[in-house]
């Protein structure tokens, strides 16, 4: 089960789902919510309505992979709002997410520039 986590994509499907779904549900709403094709070379990141639990979809040759966490602590897992801001991420994102952090959260420039 050691993926080469460089090596994928990393999809978000923005909408909650059902954290009751399984692989084969999971893999419609890949391809008719998301239009992605869940056997290709892409992890597909899925959230639950109350942001308290994640499952991952990954395709691993000849069979799927379901990862699930489950928060028990304070806090819900951060996700993002827009279709723009889930539609592809990067491995530095996904290991921000799992550790807590908001990736997607943008503070506003207020003065000048970082130069």
């Amino acid at each position: 089960m050691f993926f080469e986590y460089d090596s994928y994509a990393y999809y978000l499907c923005v909408q909650p789902v059902d954290m009751r779904s399984g692989d084969h549900r999971l893999s419609q709403i890949v391809v008719a919510q998301m239009s992605q094709d869940p056997l290709s070379k892409k992890m597909f990141l899925f959230v639950g309505k109350n942001r308290k639990a994640v499952k991952v979809l990954v395709w691993d040759r000849n069979g799927w992979w379901l990862l699930y966490k489950k928060l028990y602590a304070k806090g819900t897992f951060a996700w993002p709002e827009s279709e723009e801001a889930a539609l592809q991420i990067t491995a530095v994102q996904i290991r921000q997410f799992l550790s807590g952090e908001n990736c997607w959260r943008r503070f506003p420039v207020l003065y000048g520039s970082v130069d």
